[in-house]
């Protein structure tokens, strides 16, 4: 079943699945007497789903959300700035798409004033009533920055009894499981503090994200389909959606329409590394002979094990078939990729574009939440697809103190991007230091820029990446960077040469 035949219906009937209400508690200075330590906001977060966890889904986009209300009296006579931030779980990221007019792939926010009346403030001001140098705005659609317990999604001043609801796009790449996960891995933490006021609120919410079986043959992205069929000679294409597994793939090919398939061997596999939703895949055979049947299909095997092997292609090779049998066992030829975002390892994997029409698509409701008592926010209308990839470079790898902080790569980039980092070392180094006879990933990472120019990509060192290190003095890696913008186009990969020292 292709991603498209789940209806963005099965969202319809979703709600806000919250956790329970956390408070901030700080002094009430009275001016008569002596103050008093009191609750000053209550705040709740959750996201928007299913309470049988049938959505959200792996791929999907959908919303998180913070609501809170100062109820105390403070030192400011009833003024509360109170800061909102979040912390996402792994696997989970904001999808916000800055690029896009439909404002439920952005952050938005809602005041509820103190006559119980709710209107929309995002992007709007807010000012000290008897200190105009004191001002801001109660969120802004794309402004995120990093604070100390996540990202920053609202700093705003409120009056006691008004409330503040913020709510922002996401998009996961696993499965979760609520509570059945250890160590608290699928729980959404917000921040909910009045610097130098108050202690700080800490809400937060387990959450159920669905799973997605792999698609080997993703019709949404592209059809299977053989081209450049010569005498002695053909290109497979093909397209899989694996929600982003890890894994290898492989084309396997025999002559006819009975018997064994041969496969690639070991070290003609595409490796995929699972950072894209789904991939185009291609590969050229040689060697065949004229005039002759043949039948081909991809197989896939994720990195737990599990194999997925899709439909079976049949074309014919042109010319007159030999007498006396001729030719051989078909190999595979130089293979490629028939876009942007090669991995240059892979051998031909191209990863989807998540805005072509033809892209796999998981369940995405255009019906936003409701905010706790507002009105729905109206679609807007679609802009003029980006087909442009970002031109990206990056450069130097700053690495002496790879234990603690990681690696550091300065980039440059045309366009508002993200930056997605591998850390590899070769299987010659791999067996010195005795962790496999293959090339490994060590560490990964990756940076967010919200407009063009430079930043800071942060690369992390795994468990075999750490490893190594105590097993060397230095180590020497590779990092392979890939920028993607907005709206999903990706620029040419690039790989830099790096020495790990303690």
């Amino acid at each position: 079943m292709s991603a498209l035949a789940t209806s963005s219906a099965s969202a319809a009937d979703a709600q806000w699945i919250n956790g329970t209400t956390q408070w901030a508690w700080g002094n009430s200075c009275i001016i008569l007497g002596q103050p008093t330590y009191d609750k000053q906001v209550g705040a709740t977060t959750g996201y928007w789903g299913k309470t049988d966890a049938s959505y959200p889904k792996i791929g999907d986009r959908y919303w998180g959300h913070v609501y809170y209300m100062p109820t105390g009296v403070g030192c400011n006579f009833g003024l509360h700035g109170v800061q909102v931030e979040i912390a996402l779980p792994e696997g989970t990221q904001l999808a916000i798409n800055p690029n896009s007019t439909d404002p439920n792939d952005k952050i938005q926010c809602s005041l509820t004033g103190l006559n119980g009346q709710e209107r929309n403030v995002t992007g709007q001001g807010w000012a000290h009533p008897e200190k105009p140098n004191i001002n801001g705005k109660y969120c802004t659609p794309t402004g995120v920055s990093q604070g100390a317990h996540g990202a920053v999604m609202s700093y705003a001043l409120l009056a006691q009894g008004q409330a503040l609801h913020v709510w922002f796009p996401l998009k996961s790449t696993r499965k979760m499981s609520g509570m059945a996960e250890p160590g608290g891995n699928s729980k959404m933490i917000a921040t909910v503090s009045e610097p130098g006021i108050t202690t700080r609120a800490f809400p937060e919410q387990f959450m159920f994200v669905g799973d997605r079986p792999v698609e080997v043959d993703c019709p949404d992205l592209g059809q299977h389909k053989t081209e450049a069929i010569t005498n002695n000679s053909a290109q497979a294409k093909a397209s899989m959606c694996n929600w982003y597994r890890s894994g290898n793939a492989q084309f396997e090919i025999r002559e006819g329409t009975a018997g064994a398939f041969v496969p690639q061997a070991a070290g003609q596999q595409i490796a995929v590394d699972g950072q894209f939703q789904g991939y185009h895949l291609n590969q050229n055979w040689v060697g065949l002979k004229p005039g002759t049947e043949y039948q081909w299909r991809l197989k896939f095997t994720d990195s737990k094990g599990a194999t997925q092997l899709g439909p079976v292609q049949t074309f014919k090779t042109t010319g007159t078939p030999p007498t006396n049998g001729g030719g051989g066992i078909p190999q595979p030829g130089s293979g490629g990729s028939d876009g942007a975002g090669e991995d240059p390892d892979a051998g031909g994997e191209t990863p989807g574009d998540p805005t072509d029409p033809k892209d796999p698509k998981p369940n995405d409701p255009k019906t936003p939440p409701k905010t706790p008592e507002g009105p729905k926010v109206p679609d807007q209308p679609k802009p003029p697809r980006d087909i442009q990839a970002p031109s990206f470079s990056a450069s130097g790898g700053t690495a002496r103190k790879a234990l603690k902080k990681g690696v550091k790569i300065k980039a440059n980039c045309s366009e508002a991007c993200s930056v997605n980092a591998q850390l590899r070392i070769n299987a010659k180094t791999a067996k010195k230091l005795k962790l496999g006879k293959k090339a490994i990933v060590i560490g990964k990472g990756g940076g967010l820029s919200s407009k063009a120019g430079k930043l800071t990509i942060s690369v992390k060192l795994n468990a075999k990446g750490r490893k190594a290190l105590k097993r060397a003095r230095s180590v020497k890696a590779s990092v392979t960077l890939r920028a993607t913008d907005h709206a999903g186009n990706a620029a040419p990969a690039t790989t830099k040469k790096v020495t790990l020292k303690r």
